[in-house]
């Protein structure tokens, strides 16, 4: 079966949807990310700052706000 542009575009398009987390489950994930201490950095070429995982600074923006 071919693929068409219509179906490329249903792939592509972002789908509203709700979803329900306890609020003791937010609590506890806020007590974790407060918990959590984050090595040095890295210093590495651009192109191999993901070799290692996720960059610091990719992660502590991520960090306060759930903090």
């Amino acid at each position: 079966m071919a693929s068409t542009d219509s179906d490329e575009d249903d792939r592509n398009s972002i789908v509203s949807y709700t979803m329900h987390v306890s609020q003791m489950y937010l609590n506890l994930t806020r007590k974790k990310i407060g918990m959590t201490r984050l090595p040095h950095e890295l210093l590495l070429p651009e192109e191999r700052r993901w070799d290692y995982g996720t960059p610091k600074a990719e992660l502590e923006p991520l960090i306060d706000y759930w903090h």
